[in-house]
């Protein structure tokens, strides 16, 4: 993802956020795409799994082409820059 989009990013909030969440947690199979671990979507506590967004949300938006599930170790080393999409 080298060049940013000319249309609007979507963005999700709130309960459609929650139900992107779980569908891309549903399309991984509940694992992460990083390491392959075990990363249930918890919808009361939602903190065994995370979204990670390939290219900034902010340019490429809530979409399932632009996310992958992941654990909360890949996804933190995802921010500290340790990890590639």
């Amino acid at each position: 993802m080298s060049e940013h989009p000319k249309d609007k990013p979507i963005i999700l909030s709130g309960n459609e956020y929650h139900e992107f969440r779980k569908l891309i947690a549903q399309r991984a199979g509940y694992r992460c795409e990083y390491c392959d671990r075990y990363a249930p979507f918890d919808s009361e506590t939602q903190v065994n799994g995370e979204v990670s967004h390939i290219g900034k949300r902010k340019f490429y938006g809530d979409t399932p082409s632009n996310a992958k599930w992941s654990c909360l170790g890949c996804h933190r080393k995802k921010h500290d820059g340790n990890l590639t999409a």
